[in-house]
């Protein structure tokens, strides 16, 4: 029987990386091996390489505030990518930030930059890409120590390669051990809360915003804004809700008496949700933000979070918005994730999760809504779990 075409270009790729490229780097790299804990006051930087999505970048912000008041001498940078980037804007704990820039002229000019700080440590937090992050961190700390997690075949990248124990951990709870197994007791990590900054134009939106509308009172109990933030998107398929789910919880907002319901999206379901609120006959009734134009800076979706009585979300970075802006939420989830890596931190919540091996596009409507009904009560009463 002939090998098909796909498995034997993988097979080809595969003797590629281990009989050539992997040989090549570690004879490269050279990078000694070390078990010792270092002590943090005896360090003069550390990088942490997190390119990776929105919300990962969030839940490190514990890890970054820890850092920070071990020693205040330290410097503290972060790798970012184009889209977290901005999640660093104004955050007291980061000294520098760099772009993983896909443009290589720029991205050039950031390892440069990067390279000329000489790092005394360089973490990685990316748990998927562990060669492009080993190369990149030999790139930009030759002389520094190096600690990655992986596989056996990845060591030579890193001076130190953990073996972490994910699943029945908060993902701040895992940094939060690699943290402790690099440092030893020299940085305890002792508030798991997340943090974001939104700068004050963002706020003056918002607020103009709220102002516009009539959401510039408290709700009945004082505690937030008379509205509810609904974010319809999740980037993982199996994390999407359906059409159908979000066209009857948007019905069913609309019918409220005492608060709005104000309607968010990642960039690409911005277009179709604000047709589909059309269709419906519903653009008196709920609000979209932002209301024209094209998608809102995502710190401005920080600071809307952060004004809202509540937020109803699948399991994506919105969970972690709300979780850093201390807004209670409702959380839908599919055990076809490792949901629990993804809870939220530090503030009142729900989790809804589909039955097991089925995707969060299966949870009934009936049940959404009527969660989504205790929840808001919950938060009036002050008794969200």
């Amino acid at each position: 029987m002939s090998t098909p075409p796909l498995a034997f270009i993988r097979r080809l790729e595969l003797a590629w990386r281990h009989g050539v490229a992997y040989p090549f780097l570690k004879r490269l790299f050279r990078n000694t091996q070390r078990e010792d804990a270092v002590d943090i006051r005896t360090i003069a930087s550390v990088l942490i390489l997190r390119y990776d999505r929105l919300g990962d970048m969030v839940v490190t912000t514990p890890i970054l505030r820890a850092l920070r008041q071990s020693s205040q001498s330290l410097r503290v940078g972060v790798f970012a990518s184009e889209a977290n980037a901005v999640l660093l804007s104004g955050n007291p704990n980061v000294d520098d930030v760099f772009v993983l820039y896909k443009n290589w002229v720029k991205l050039f000019g950031e390892l440069r930059r990067a390279r000329r700080v000489g790092y005394s440590v360089v973490l990685n937090f990316i748990f998927n890409r562990t060669s492009s992050a080993g190369i990149l961190a030999n790139i930009v700390a030759p002389h520094g120590l190096k600690v990655g997690q992986g596989d056996e075949k990845y060591r030579f990248y890193f001076n130190k390669l953990m073996k972490l124990e994910r699943r029945q951990k908060r993902m701040v709870e895992t940094l939060d051990s690699i943290i402790s197994d690099v440092f030893g007791g020299s940085v305890p990590v002792r508030d798991h809360t997340f943090e974001l900054y939104p700068p004050e134009p963002s706020r003056r939106r918002i607020g103009e915003f709220l102002i516009l509308h009539g959401l510039v009172g408290r709700d009945a109990t004082g505690r937030g804004r008379p509205f509810v933030v609904f974010n319809i998107s999740a980037t993982d398929s199996v994390r999407k809700l359906s059409w159908g789910q979000i066209e009857a919880v948007i019905q069913h907002g609309a019918g409220w008496q005492a608060r709005k319901m104000v309607l968010i999206s990642a960039p690409g379901d911005l277009s179709e949700l604000r047709v589909r609120v059309g269709r419906l006959g519903m653009s008196d009734r709920v609000l979209i933000f932002p209301e024209k134009g094209g998608p809102a800076p995502i710190l401005d979706v920080a600071a809307l979070i952060g004004e809202a009585q509540g937020v109803l979300t699948p399991d994506t970075a919105i969970v972690h918005f709300a979780s850093a802006m201390k807004t209670p939420l409702l959380a839908l989830y599919t055990p076809l994730q490792d949901a629990h890596e993804w809870f939220p931190v530090g503030v009142p919540f729900w989790a809804l999760m589909a039955e097991s091996g089925h995707p969060a596009s299966d949870i009934s409507v009936e049940l959404i809504i009527s969660q989504m009904d205790d929840f808001i009560r919950s938060t009036a009463d002050g008794a969200a779990r």
